[in-house]
């Protein structure tokens, strides 16, 4: 595979970057690496295949070995960039069908204006002829205005944490939660809570947990029966 795709510096500034782990970045550099720049069809066991401008066939075991990380970085890396609506996955006959979204709008490529080679020439110049095929072959690159994602309201978006941040968050308060379960939990449920609502605010979940968790300590502490006879009804929906 021969090319080069467009890597906007503005990219260091949002979210999908900032909060992605070293291995999410691998994965989000290589989907980019990976996806065609042009339509392309092909045919294989005969049936027909096509592909647009951004889109490629691949699956969790090939995007692995190409970024170099574990099979579950990059589930969970493809899972967190569908959430920031940076790409689509649809499940084939083949593989994995991935979209990036936008992908004309950041990638988009124009070829340069012509001038007239007699323009702005001195008298006895040479004018300079350009083969029609060559000109036709060099790009520009456009300059292209990314939607700041970080301008939309944060009350109609959630946007996951990663571990690393859920760690250091229950570390600051010295909490009594588990940070891995606490992730594990949410990551496996798509972020949301066992009575089917969507986190809002995962810090003040891991609150209260915090609380649940002093109030089972606090209970088996002055109560002389055994626990595990009866199953206590959780008012947030979510077990610990």
């Amino acid at each position: 595979m021969n090319g080069w795709i467009k890597l906007h510096r503005e990219l260091l500034k949002k979210t999908i970057w900032i909060n992605s782990t070293v291995e999410q970045k691998a994965v989000l550099i290589t989907i980019m690496l990976l996806a065609s720049h042009i339509d392309n069809e092909w045919e294989w066991n005969g049936k027909r295949f096509r592909v647009k401008p951004g889109q490629f066939i691949t699956s969790t075991r090939t995007l692995a070995e190409a970024a170099g990380v574990t099979h579950r970085n990059v589930r969970s890396a493809l899972l967190r960039f569908e959430k920031h609506e940076f790409l689509t996955q649809k499940a084939t006959h083949t593989g994995t069908l991935i979209t990036i979204a936008n992908w004309d709008k950041y990638q988009a490529i124009s070829e340069y204006p012509t001038h007239d080679p007699t323009q702005g020439r001195h008298s006895g110049d040479t004018a300079v002829t350009h083969d029609p095929t060559t000109i036709k072959n060099i790009k520009k690159v456009k300059e292209c205005k990314e939607v700041d994602t970080d301008k939309v309201p944060k009350s109609k978006r959630f946007i996951p944490p990663t571990l690393e941040e859920v760690r250091e968050y229950c570390r600051q308060r010295n909490s009594m939660v588990d940070p891995d379960h606490f992730y594990e939990y949410f990551e496996a449920g798509s972020w949301v809570d066992s009575k089917g609502n969507k986190v809002k605010n995962w810090k003040q979940k891991i609150i209260t947990w915090e609380g649940k968790l002093k109030d089972t300590v606090k209970e088996k502490a002055t109560s002389p029966r055994l626990y595990g006879g009866e199953s206590g009804g959780d008012k947030d929906g979510d077990s610990l």
